[in-house]
């Protein structure tokens, strides 16, 4: 209790006025997490300073008091040392001229009897009074502020798990689809080649129709000559015998260039069938090379499933350790809750001693 007490004092720095003399209160500095001053008015030694408190800011900062509860500071005889938490030093100028009160009233000494108050007891019903009230409305508004945290905080965790819930869903779904995506790609490429063979045996039974009808159409060619070669030569041996043997020897000797001729479009043709039966060669061993590739794919594939199983692992042990993460941060976060309660009460104990003090100071001759 008596801690509480000498910080307070020294972030009011009160000065015992002397006899015809201003009284002059240093206003405390202020800061992100909480605000309070003090100002006293322009009284006489026959009339008690008075004290005023302002509004405690809304903004409460959990993690940093900012140096109000620090270590303990010592302050000099003649005046007061602060170094950390940004109150003036003693070789600056603290000293100033009286503020008057906040809201204008003008303090005079009042002759009527003080009211009991059951928290500071004798006290002034002023502007004290009003900014107590004030202070506590503003815990209480901080309370129900921070009830509000913790409130969103656990539906955050809840949109949290539906969240972890509907990513499930889209990584089954994504699973499905990869799986479909790889049939399909299975199905296309079986297709593919089936298309090309079958392309290949158009092609091959094209060239062979073509090579049919030139044939066919050499044969009639040859055939038509033929017809009309033996139809002279009859007409011409009924006519001349004689031109007979002739005619004979010519026909041989176009038999032999016909054999002849034959021999070598044969020969043609054992070509081409040779040349046909390397390209079905060529073609097994083109499907041999891509049974090959096609294994290696399967390898890699399943290289890929094992991969991405063991990535599905990393991010559940992931998921563990950021909802643990999530789960001390928020007990951390009710620790310091219970913590500015508690040192809440402290202030408010210690602000309850200091009227009681100055109390004393006003209605006890002789107290120091």
């Amino acid at each position: 209790m008596k801690q509480p007490l000498q910080k307070l004092r020294k972030m009011l720095h009160l000065r015992r006025p002397s006899a015809n003399s201003n009284v002059v209160i240093v206003k405390a500095p202020t800061s992100s997490s909480a605000s309070i001053s003090a100002s006293v008015s322009t009284v006489t030694f026959e009339s008690p300073p008075q004290i005023s408190f302002s509004d405690v800011e809304t903004n409460l900062i959990m993690h940093s008091p900012n140096g109000y509860f620090d270590s303990h500071v010592s302050d000099g005889a003649n005046g007061t040392n602060y170094s950390t938490n940004g109150v003036p030093r003693r070789d600056e100028p603290i000293l100033g001229p009286i503020s008057p009160i906040n809201n204008g009233d003008s303090i005079l000494p009042s002759t009527s009897p003080p009211e009991w108050s059951s928290a500071i007891g004798h006290a002034m019903t002023g502007k004290s009074g009003r900014v107590i009230h004030n202070l506590q409305e503003q815990i209480t508004r901080l309370t129900r502020e921070c009830n509000l945290h913790r409130t969103r905080a656990e539906e955050a965790q809840r949109m949290n798990e539906v969240l972890k819930q509907q990513l499930q869903t889209v990584t089954d779904r994504l699973r499905s689809s990869e799986q479909s995506h790889e049939a399909s790609l299975i199905t296309i490429a079986r297709k593919d080649r089936k298309i090309e063979d079958l392309k290949s045996e158009t092609q091959s039974e094209k060239n062979r129709r073509l090579k049919a009808e030139n044939d066919a159409a050499e044969t009639t060619q040859l055939a038509q000559q033929q017809r009309e070669e033996h139809q002279r030569a009859f007409a011409e041996a009924q006519e001349v015998a004689q031109r007979s043997q002739c005619q004979y020897d010519a026909l041989s000797q176009a038999r032999l260039r016909d054999r002849n001729e034959f021999q070598s479009r044969f020969s043609m043709f054992r070509k081409d069938f040779d040349e046909l039966i390397k390209r079905e060669q060529e073609r097994q061993n083109h499907l041999s090379r891509l049974d090959v590739i096609i294994e290696q794919k399967d390898r890699e594939i399943r290289a890929a499933r094992d991969r991405a199983e063991k990535i599905t692992s990393l991010y559940e042990e992931y998921k563990s350790r950021s909802d643990e993460v999530l789960h001390n941060l928020v007990e951390k976060g009710r620790q310091n809750d219970r913590d500015v309660d508690t040192m809440l009460g402290d202030a408010r104990e210690a602000v309850d001693k200091m009227k009681w003090v100055v109390n004393v100071k006003q209605n006890v001759k002789g107290a120091r």
